[in-house]
């Protein structure tokens, strides 16, 4: 639990899943209280069995005006779960026609990153015409380095680490 909490203050997203089969509970009241003032979703799975959980209820306690109701065992209203994430990672906002987007902290600072190698590299050619292409080379390698840790090409040793920051699994 120790391990959730500190990665719950990490996450910028928090999906906060609720069984529709339960009542709202005691561990419901203390997880709510964890993730006060996050960026978060309210999840309830298993819409497909015996509701229990009152979504009112839920929806005056988080303070949330929606509540994405699921069933993965059914695969129902996934695309819905999926929109819920988007909208939140966009902020309302399109994503680029390619679909291109930066979805977390670590993807923006190496995106910063490799931009800051680019614009020393072009500042060395344009600066040096004997040898420019030597000393940019490895400036090129370091921006291609940090493009790669957002594609999943590069891996620095505590990059698990990093990612599992993002991410809270369980009660």
């Amino acid at each position: 639990m120790k391990k959730s909490r500190a990665y719950i203050k990490m996450a910028d997203l928090v999906l906060f899943m609720l069984d529709a089969g339960k009542c709202w509970s005691s561990a419901d009241s203390r997880i709510l209280k964890n993730i006060k003032g996050k960026e978060k979703i309210v999840v309830v799975n298993k819409i497909d069995m015996r509701k229990k959980l009152d979504i009112g209820r839920v929806k005056r306690l988080t303070g949330e005006k929606e509540v994405v109701e699921i069933s993965i065992l059914k695969k129902k209203n996934l695309d819905r779960l999926e929109k819920a994430i988007l909208d939140k990672i966009c902020k309302g906002r399109l994503p680029q026609p390619e679909g291109a987007f930066i979805t977390n902290l670590r993807q923006r600072k190496e995106l910063a990153r490799a931009s800051e190698k680019i614009k020393e590299c072009i500042d060395v050619i344009g600066e040096r015409k004997d040898r420019a292409w030597e000393l940019a080379a490895p400036l090129v390698r370091e921006a291609e380095f940090h493009l790669g840790s957002i594609m999943g090409d590069s891996v620095e040793p505590d990059i698990l680490g990093r990612i599992f920051e993002k991410f809270c699994v369980g009660k």
